[in-house]
């Protein structure tokens, strides 16, 4: 609905945990940038140009660059370019298990294809993943590193 749509929008772009170092966003963040200078192309993230701020490319959508293509023009993954102090938590990118990278921890796993559902759980750090019962889209060849 037109409500469910502006109370989206209105959610903040990240959220830092109280009485840690943690960051939880659901793309990924500007390397270079402050925290609370980040712009909105943050909920989109998967792979940056480190020489053009703001230029997103999504590669797990059918139709649109791959990851091997953006490699070849100069873009990267942010999680590799990641040079904060703190750690990121992040979806949004599918990964077969969650996946670590300096101070990053992707943990999308594909629910949505049929993979897995999972949660970090802090302070303890540990996962709890849940499998999908069933797969609710279509993977294509581009929709994982």
């Amino acid at each position: 609905s037109t409500e469910d749509i502006q109370y989206i929008r209105s959610l903040p772009k990240l959220h830092v945990l109280d009485d840690s170092k943690v960051v939880l966003v659901h793309g990924g963040l500007w390397p270079k940038r402050n925290l609370w200078e980040q712009d909105r192309s943050i909920l989109y993230l998967q792979v940056i140009h480190p020489d053009k701020p703001g230029d997103v490319r999504w590669t797990q959508r059918p139709g649109l660059y791959t990851l091997e293509e953006s490699r070849a023009e100069g873009y990267s993954p942010w999680q590799e370019l990641y040079d904060g102090d703190e750690e990121v938590i992040y979806g949004h990118s599918v990964f077969a298990e969650p996946n670590s990278q300096k101070l990053t921890l992707g943990i999308d796993t594909g629910c949505v294809y049929g993979g897995s559902l999972t949660a970090y759980v802090l302070p303890d750090r540990r996962f709890v993943q849940v499998k999908a019962h069933r797969a609710y889209a279509t993977r294509t060849k581009d929709d994982s590193y």
